[in-house]
């Protein structure tokens, strides 16, 4: 995807009415499209070799919940 095709996606999200989770990678952009909503970390191994870390971005609405899925490892 191009950051406008991201760009489009986070206004489609953003007017959601009802809860978004969203998963990815922190990025600088994601950072900005996203921004006041919470996010959390999980470091994935693959072949004991390498390592990412993903991202599931929660909107206001579903981080409104309070849902115990939510709770710890947030940034």
């Amino acid at each position: 995807m191009t950051d406008d095709d991201h760009r489009q996606l986070a206004n489609v999200l953003h007017a959601v009415r009802g809860c978004v989770l969203l998963s990815g990678y922190d990025t600088p952009l994601y950072q900005e499209l996203y921004a006041g909503w919470q996010r959390i970390e999980k470091t994935n191994t693959t072949n004991g070799n390498s390592s990412a870390v993903e991202s599931l971005w929660i909107s206001p609405r579903a981080d409104a919940l309070h849902h115990p899925m939510f709770s710890g490892g947030a940034k």
